[in-house]
């Protein structure tokens, strides 16, 4: 392209283009899903946004990656768009800066570039040679703008030339990488507390380039630990529960059933210690130990479902009553339930239909709007979500409290705890049974995705995916599938 793109933030090029000089920096966006979000050169992962961005021409002799990518380390839209203008802005300027200076003979004192943060830091050189030569020799010679191109952050320059010398403990990582993450849920940050707490019991004071067989044995203990919920465990202190998974005492039925979300715990950490520059390999990528998959969950039959159904409709506590129908009939999860608030019920202005915003959910595709299935609405549903006050949540009850009720009603209508091929039967079976009876119903895949917010990922199926939108389906539509829903 002999042009300059167009400014249009919507733009989208699916094909490459050149790049001629750091005025269009902002123009050549890295191939990449932007469906999910409506920030301009990010993509989501886990919720939290990550700023890509192809590298002009102009840069690429100085030392610069062809692609830059990092996180922004926030969940928020309006603090990612701040954020991509902020180093857009910086790397616009850097652009400039070398090609006036190559056109001109200077002798170079300094160079100043601001990060993120807008910290400055200093590129000294005083030989007499084309400014371009000394900005290079600057670039080969400064770990910190080497740490900013490979992971997105500057390092202080009194740490530049200590950073995989500097004798980082565990402990101190841990806590550098909660207070980098304050972004995250009080409850995701309450896992993660949980899960590092086993890893700095064992290796607190030891270097953070731990060895393959350490993270191998971390990996073995995590997965040998007991249940915290269940006697005489929960009465234990998290350090006598770590001994006595290192002493494998532990009986298989008392051991926890998947470590999976522990593991992912540690796969961050170390990848932010990569990202961060204290390591340059993750020690969890030599380990051998996999984690435990846990049970597989199954769906009710019709039967065990019309049990929990009746107990819920007779049952005159509407915090126990509305959130086991809305999970018989909805599909939704657990937690997505229990976090509905007073303004998230909306109707829709084109149809009049009443339905649930559910927003922040496990993955970027959990955004969605589920509308309130007929049957509810018969029950009385929209009487009482309208009759909320403003503002306020529409069940003063946890997730914890609703597993441990089901936990109890299970034995009391005699439902078993397995279903018929093995699989565990919880709260969590109604997402499995909604999913069940709608595709029993010739539903579409696309439909049945959009109700319970799972991502439309098909093989041979990624560009129409990407191109299709979930969120503009009518709600009419997504209702008749829904209500096709009956035990």
């Amino acid at each position: 392209m002999n042009g300059c793109p167009r400014q249009d933030p919507a733009y989208r090029p699916t094909q490459t283009f050149r790049v001629m000089g750091a005025s269009q920096l902002c123009e050549a966006p890295v191939k990449q899903n932007v469906l999910q979000n409506r920030v301009p050169y990010t993509y989501l992962r886990n919720g939290v946004y990550y700023f890509c961005i192809r590298t002009p021409r102009v840069l690429l002799p100085y030392g610069f990656p062809s692609t830059i990518r990092f996180s922004l380390h926030t969940t928020q839209e309006n603090l990612a768009k701040k954020g991509v203008l902020k180093f857009k802005g910086r790397l616009q300027e850097l652009g400039d800066f070398i090609k006036m200076k190559n056109k001109t003979r200077v002798v170079m004192e300094a160079i100043t570039f601001i990060d993120l943060d807008g910290r400055k830091f200093l590129f000294e050189d005083s030989a007499d040679q084309k400014c371009s030569d000394v900005f290079a020799d600057a670039i080969k010679k400064s770990p910190e703008f080497s740490a900013l191109m490979n992971g997105g952050r500057l390092l202080r320059k009194e740490d530049s030339n200590s950073t995989k010398q500097d004798n980082l403990t565990i402990k101190q990582a841990i806590k550098m990488w909660l207070d980098a993450t304050d972004h995250i849920s009080a409850k995701e940050r309450e896992s993660r507390v949980r899960a590092l707490t086993i890893l700095e019991i064992m290796y607190g004071s030891e270097p953070v380039n731990l060895s393959g067989r350490q993270i191998d044995e971390l990996v073995k203990v995590t997965n040998r630990m007991p249940k915290g919920n269940i006697m005489p465990y929960k009465t234990m202190p998290i350090q006598a529960r770590v001994q006595l998974g290192q002493g494998g005492s532990v009986p298989l039925e008392d051991q926890v059933g998947c470590t999976k979300n522990t593991i992912k715990i540690y796969l961050g950490f170390f990848k932010w210690l990569v990202t961060e520059w204290h390591l340059d390999k993750s020690p969890m990528s030599e380990r051998r130990a996999q984690p435990k998959s846990g049970e597989r969950r199954g769906a009710f039959d019709s039967t065990a479902a019309s049990k929990v159904i009746q107990y819920a409709q007779s049952h005159d506590k509407a915090d126990i009553k509305w959130p086991l129908l809305l999970l018989a009939y909805t599909g939704m999860r657990q937690s997505e339930v229990i976090s509905l608030r007073r303004e998230h019920v909306r109707t829709c202005p084109d149809s009049g239909l009443l339905y649930l915003q559910v927003l922040n959910g496990k993955t970027a595709s959990s955004s969605r709007r589920v509308p309130v299935p007929q049957r509810l609405l018969d029950l009385g549903f929209a009487d009482y979500a309208l009759g909320i006050s403003e503002g306020c949540p529409l069940f003063q009850t946890t997730s914890k409290a609703l597993t441990s009720r089901f936990a109890m009603l299970r034995k009391k209508l005699c439902i078993p705890e397995y279903d018929e091929y093995g699989d565990k039967l919880s709260l969590y079976s109604f997402r499995h049974t909604v999913v069940s009876l709608m595709r029993a119903s010739n539903a579409e895949v696309f439909i049945t995705s959009a109700i319970v917010g799972h991502s439309t990922s098909e093989a041979g199926h990624s560009i129409h995916n990407r191109y299709s939108h979930p969120s503009r389906i009518p709600l009419e539509k997504l209702k008749g599938v829904l209500d096709s829903v009956a035990y």
